[in-house]
């Protein structure tokens, strides 16, 4: 009995290690794509703070960066739902309102330095479509 026991915990232990691992090789190349997609939007979030800091105006400096992402060739790549989240991003990371809220934040811990608050505001904007991309397993 034991042995009968013993013997089916090993079948199964063999076929759930392939599915496993079948698995984790989708998940890997979910988590590349999404990591690698979801720099565009990094970059133009803190592309977005850095022009703020150079005293661009709020609405050049989207244009800038709306025009920057849309060149990529990732962006270009991108099936139409994933341009979607992208454009969703973006627009949230150049959403003038809501950054000048980030910065109110910053200030209030006394954080003056450019490259945490372009940090912090990409990482606000990034976060949401990486969540996304995983949680809907796309792998490009």
């Amino acid at each position: 009995m034991l042995y009968k026991k013993a013997l089916m915990l090993l079948i199964a232990s063999v076929f759930s290690a392939s599915a496993m691992a079948a698995d984790g090789i989708q998940q890997a190349k979910v988590q590349d794509y999404c990591g690698k997609v979801s720099s565009i939007i990094l970059y133009a979030a803190a592309d977005y703070n850095h022009q703020l800091s150079n005293a661009v105006k709020p609405d050049d400096a989207k244009i800038s960066v709306i025009q920057k992402v849309k060149e990529s060739e990732d962006y270009l790549r991108a099936s139409p739902a994933v341009k979607d989240e992208i454009d969703k991003a973006v627009n949230n990371s150049t959403n003038n309102v809501e950054y000048e809220k980030m910065m109110k934040e910053q200030d209030k811990i006394h954080e003056r330095y450019v490259g945490v608050h372009a940090w912090t505001w990409a990482y606000l904007n990034t976060t949401p479509f990486i969540a996304w991309c995983n949680y809907n397993h796309i792998s490009g």
